[in-house]
């Protein structure tokens, strides 16, 4: 039993009432029950836990119960009666520490079921002939499995058998592994024309269907009769394969797997594992197709069936007899028609998402931690003295007292340097996002213009002011407060201004001297850039809902105003919203610096971070 910790009993209540005239009653849950959402979770996190306690001191049972316990049964095993029966001391030991006690045991060896530590009650002292094994039927004294077939329709004359007593029959059984896979297909066939065949619920069959179902009805009561081997292997292996067969034909197509054992004294054992079908599909598919498919099944079924058990197979080998899909997978996936390339396409694995790291979650001080990200090259010209410039840069960096200074200044202010993987940006975040944002236009801007080293610097340090001149957010929650918070606010505690240079993106490059050049190159960033931003900020969904997106007192950006001059955002309040008939906003009133006027609302733009 287990039991729930008493300040957790509040979230686990019954409501109950015994009459009408009666008062509501709620009983508090003192121990975990079945049938709740959180059951399932909560057993195998008791489980979990008592493995993570004790499992140090018992290393085969805690094994066990971490690979081979399902829900709350324990399907587990040992290659000799001295190995079972420790597995067994332990595992009573370990449950006994979490207040627990196993019963209903089960085995195949008279041995292990005779202990005192045991009650009469929870074990049976002799072999049993059946029992039940996860859905599965169990023969302990074959030491073999059994499929349950239970299709006790009436077959007589006067027997109305319907589409609702085949499904009926059909949904029943259980075969997790497909052992009986030729018995279960035969049945979704049938299935599969009574749906085609658009049968009410409690229509009954058509003759020749009826006589089918009669047939499959006599011959599934044979199945419980049969018996599986459930060990696969041999002692004392020395090699162990893993065979693949895959067919299909015109109404479905299957794959199976069996295991092969070879053992030191030469004997070979083959086993059927597992097996997979499918139903064809009503519309009409070529035999190579199907083929194809059932090829598609087996390399999935195989590659579960690898992970999935605890063997080293020494080799793994699939097989099929189509030619023609061998000849599909050995081609180019591009010349194949798309129906084959899908299936021929290896599919790419997800890897299963990381957690973020700290950094990016817990929200420090400003330049607390920072980014520093490479990027370039860029062309420059040097007039005269190019050698003795790229001669004192590698003075610069390779001279020791330099280099002493900077590794002193990083230890006396504890700066910790982490390095990112090559060709990983995405682990950079938002400055590898900030370098995004300038390389395209940059180098569009550029073009195959040749800066010196000083005019190249200045036109980055213009750039740069634009980048860290975009508004984030309102500055204060004081409706009469106008300012808005940009990024240089962090780097300078100001906002950025611009000289008041004529605009010269219309002029031609031979009329400029060397400072217009510059210039005219800042103004045409700053054009393509702002628009893009404005654009990316005005990015929403199509409103479906009756929530009102602009607000009173609101600090926004107008778009198609005049943008020409440098670090100049057109920046406005609502004062007023207009809605229609349909309590929709569609005109705003805005309040400039050039005064007041109205606006449609496509051309009003949120800021990023408005709250």
């Amino acid at each position: 039993m287990i039991f729930i910790d008493e300040p957790q009993r509040d979230l686990l209540q019954i409501v109950w009432k015994e009459s009408i005239d009666n008062s509501i009653k709620t009983f508090k849950m003192n121990s975990l029950v079945y049938g709740t959402t959180c059951a399932p979770y909560l057993a195998q996190r008791v489980l979990k836990q008592l493995v993570m306690d004790d499992g140090h001191n018992y290393p085969l049972a805690a094994s066990a119960v971490s690979s081979d316990m399902y829900m709350d049964d324990l399907l587990t095993g040992a290659a000799d009666i001295y190995s079972a029966k420790q597995l067994k001391e332990q595992l009573i030991a370990l449950f006994r520490g979490g207040g627990m006690q196993l019963h209903k045991w089960s085995s195949n060896c008279k041995e292990l079921l005779t202990n005192s530590e045991v009650s009469d009650g929870d074990v049976s002292l002799t072999i049993l002939d059946e029992t039940k094994a996860l859905g599965l039927l169990w023969r302990p004294q074959k030491d073999s499995l059994a499929v349950l077939v239970s299709a006790n329709v009436d077959t007589c004359e006067s027997c109305k058998i319907t589409k609702r007593s085949v499904l009926w029959t059909t949904a029943r059984i259980f075969d997790p592994l497909c052992l009986i896979l030729p018995i279960v297909t035969k049945a979704k066939l049938i299935m599969q024309e009574l749906w085609r065949l658009k049968l009410d619920w409690n229509d009954s069959l058509p003759m020749q269907l009826e006589s089918q179902w009669k047939r499959f009805v006599a011959f599934s009561s044979t199945i419980n009769t049969l018996n599986i081997p459930r060990y696969i292997l041999l002692d004392y292996a020395l090699k162990i394969e893993l065979h693949g067969f895959t067919d299909a034909s015109e109404k479905a197509y299957g794959a199976s797997i069996y295991v092969r054992c070879l053992s030191n004294s030469g004997e070979i054992s083959t086993n059927l594992l597992c097996s997979k079908s499918r139903i064809a599909p009503l519309k009409s598919v070529t035999i190579p197709r199907l083929e194809l498919c059932a090829a598609v099944l087996l390399a999935k079924l195989a590659q579960k069936t690898i992970t999935s058990m605890k063997i080293s197979f020494h080799s793994t080998v699939l097989w099929t007899d189509s030619t023609i899909v061998l000849a599909w997978i050995q081609k180019d996936p591009s010349v194949l028609k798309p129906f084959v390339r899908n299936r021929v396409s290896a599919k790419g694995s997800n890897q299963v998402m990381a957690d973020l790291p700290s950094s990016r979650v817990n929200i420090p001080r400003v330049f607390i931690r920072i980014g520093i990200d490479f990027y370039g090259p860029f062309s420059i010209k040097l007039l005269s003295g190019a050698n003795n410039e790229l001669r004192k840069i590698l003075k610069d960096l390779f001279n020791k007292e330099s280099t002493g200074k900077i590794d002193d200044f990083i230890a006396s202010e504890g700066i910790v340097c982490h390095f990112n993987s090559p060709a990983t940006p995405h682990f950079g975040g938002l400055w590898e996002a900030g370098v995004k944002s300038l390389n395209s236009h940059l180098k569009r801007v550029v073009g195959n213009t040749v800066l010196t080293h000083e005019e190249f610097s200045t036109l980055v340090t213009q750039v740069e002011a634009v980048l860290n001149s975009r508004p984030l957010s309102n500055h204060s929650s004081d409706p009469n407060d106008d300012l808005v918070l940009i990024p240089a606010h962090f780097l300078v505690g100001s906002s950025l201004t611009a000289l008041p240079d004529p605009d010269l993106t219309e002029v031609p490059i031979n009329r400029l001297n060397r400072w217009q050049l510059v210039q005219r190159l800042s103004q045409i960033f700053w054009k393509k850039w702002s628009m893009d931003y404005l654009n990316h900020l005005q990015s929403r969904f199509k409103w479906r809902k009756g929530e009102k997106i602009f607000k009173e007192n609101e600090i926004v950006l107008v778009k198609n105003e005049d943008n020409s001059k440098t670090l100049n955002w057109n920046l406005a309040k609502i004062i007023k919203v207009h809605a229609g008939k349909d309590n929709v906003i569609r005109v705003v009133t805005v309040k400039t610096n050039k005064g007041i006027y109205q606006r449609p609302v496509h051309k009003i733009i949120k800021l990023p971070f408005y709250d």
